[in-house]
């Protein structure tokens, strides 16, 4: 047992079925196992239900946290082994809290309190070297050699991918499991280049997803800085895709090792929105039903940007090949299975000239419907950081100020869809010769849609009147915005050559500045 093992247990909810998970874990065979929980706001007593585990066993650490979703609380578990957390200083609630109890002064994580046995010895949140890790969901189970078998058969390989069955407590329909659509049937060693060529001639498997059904080598996430995707649905086809494709070796281990539980209010099975979401989207949809469908979308729109990015990355020409072929697997599936087309998507969200598309779905539509490659910018994960953050300083506001945001949207919303913003920004983001060669074009393309919006475009409030005026008017002296407006004045004056010129003038500049790669999470 010299492999030390990490295992990640994220936990919302789950009071039912949580104890016997974690005896599915303590009780494994392999004991070289460190365990920690994350509660993500829990509103039942799956809290105390984890203090008491914590209480009994030296290799349980419990961190508890605001409610942000999955893959927030796994991303903590996962920056804890990463000893993120050890620069930070623990101490003691001074109100005669229970022993375990500690907090972390000034942290950046939204960590609320770490509960630890023996906490009195503890001064800082030291995390254990670990060889692997692993996940389970806090509603699931393990087979009680799970771990064992995992570190007996992974052998040089990067990760090892096992089977599960099914806990259906609905028993509504006849469920099939990864292993019976891939066809396998015996344990083997794959390279990465074979896994993906597999995979492309299985049906009905548009996109690999991976999170609890296996084990993987820990340096490999730190070494591509590999974590889950903030706030979207199906965050594991971003992980799995990715792990496995920077894999070199991948084991798959034909054993049925976790229970899968189906029930009812499970993120897989509720058709309502997670609830850090649901107060989010209600500034642009009213409908539940309609705010759902375009949360998923997004999110296997967000999904297929970063996995495109990673092309990038990839020097082996024919995995380049492979991989680009999975992509448009992907995109086929996201495009021909749900009914938001580009006209019902301009009716949706354009209302009264306002833009209601936090996740910027709209405008990557095309480009993504026909597989294009793209390059992420900072902006494109979040559209809707500004209504949170709108929101937090807005939060003692009336109703007025609140149906003022749903009507009308916010100012800065409004300013980068002027076309002097959107001018700018096609602008400053063309560095490469080719876009620069198209940049007339594309500028064109934008007018001219611009134009046909327009008319939709009237009786919009003073920017004055906008609760967020005072921040967002800023918007105007950025970069994108002057550039933007420069052009327009310029191009008013074409017939005297100012327009070559401001052209010339912007494209020296750009020639000059460093090409930064695009912050996508």
């Amino acid at each position: 047992m010299k492999f030390k093992v990490g295992v990640i247990v994220p936990i919302y909810n789950v009071a039912k079925y949580l104890e016997e998970c974690l005896k599915s874990i303590i009780n494994q065979s392999y004991k070289n196992i460190f365990v920690v929980l994350v509660d993500d706001g829990s509103s039942d007593n799956s809290c105390e239900i984890a203090i008491n585990f914590v209480s009994k066993y030296d290799n349980i650490l419990l961190i508890t946290k605001s409610n942000e979703g999955l893959s927030s609380a796994r991303n903590i578990g996962i920056n804890f082994f990463k000893k993120k957390f050890e620069n930070y200083e623990l101490f003691r609630y001074d109100n005669n809290e229970e022993e375990l109890k500690f907090s972390i002064r000034e942290n950046t994580y939204k960590i609320n309190a770490v509960y630890r046995k023996n906490s009195s010895k503890i001064e800082a949140l030291i995390s254990p070297d670990i060889d692997y890790l692993m996940f389970i969901d806090p509603d699931d189970k393990w087979e009680l050699d799970c771990v064992k078998l995992c570190v007996q058969n992974i052998r040089d390989s990067d990760v090892i991918w096992f089977d599960y069955k099914f806990i259906d407590e609905l028993k509504n329909k006849k469920r099939f499991n990864q292993f019976w659509y891939y066809d396998i049937k015996s344990t083997q060693y794959l390279s990465v280049k074979d896994f993906f060529k597999m995979h492309l001639n299985v049906k009905n498997q548009y996109c690999f997803w991976f999170s609890v059904m296996g084990m993987f080598r820990f340096d490999l996430l730190i070494k591509n800085n590999l974590n889950f995707i903030h706030r979207i649905q199906h965050e594991d086809f971003h992980f799995g895709t990715i792990l496995f494709l920077k894999s070199v070796k991948i084991c798959i281990f034909n054993k049925q090792l976790y229970y899968v539980r189906i029930r009812e209010n499970s993120i897989t099975n509720n058709d309502s929105l997670p609830s850090f979401i649901q107060n989010e989207f209600s500034f642009y949809f009213n409908d539940n039903k309609i705010s759902k469908k375009y949360y998923i979308f997004s999110s296997l729109l967000i999904t297929l940007a970063v996995l495109t990015y990673e092309k990038k990355y990839i020097c082996d020409i024919e995995l380049k090949d492979i991989y680009d072929k999975y992509l448009i697997k992907f995109s086929r599936f996201v495009f021909q299975n749900f009914d938001f087309n580009y006209i019902y998507l301009n009716n949706l969200i354009y209302i009264n000239g306002c833009i209601r598309d936090p996740y910027s779905v709209l405008s990557k539509y095309s480009k993504y419907s026909k597989y294009k490659e793209i390059k992420l910018n900072s902006n494109f994960l979040f559209y809707v950081n500004d209504y949170i953050n709108f929101l937090r300083y807005e939060k003692n506001k009336n109703d007025n100020t609140l149906n003022f945001v749903r009507e009308y949207g916010l100012l800065s919303h409004r300013i980068k869809d002027h076309l002097s913003y959107k001018i700018g920004i096609c602008i400053l983001s063309s560095k490469t010769l080719l876009k620069k060669i198209i940049l007339p074009f594309l500028i064109f393309m934008i007018v001219i849609y611009h134009k046909g919006r327009k008319k939709d475009k009237i009786n919009l409030p003073a920017f004055q009147k906008y609760p967020d005026y005072d921040i967002s008017v800023k918007l105007k002296k950025t970069a994108e915005y002057l550039i933007g407006e420069e052009f327009i004045k310029n191009m008013k004056q074409w017939y005297n050559g100012k327009i070559l010129i401001f052209f010339l003038k912007i494209l020296i500049k750009i020639n000059k500045e460093i090409d930064e790669s695009s912050n996508y999470w």
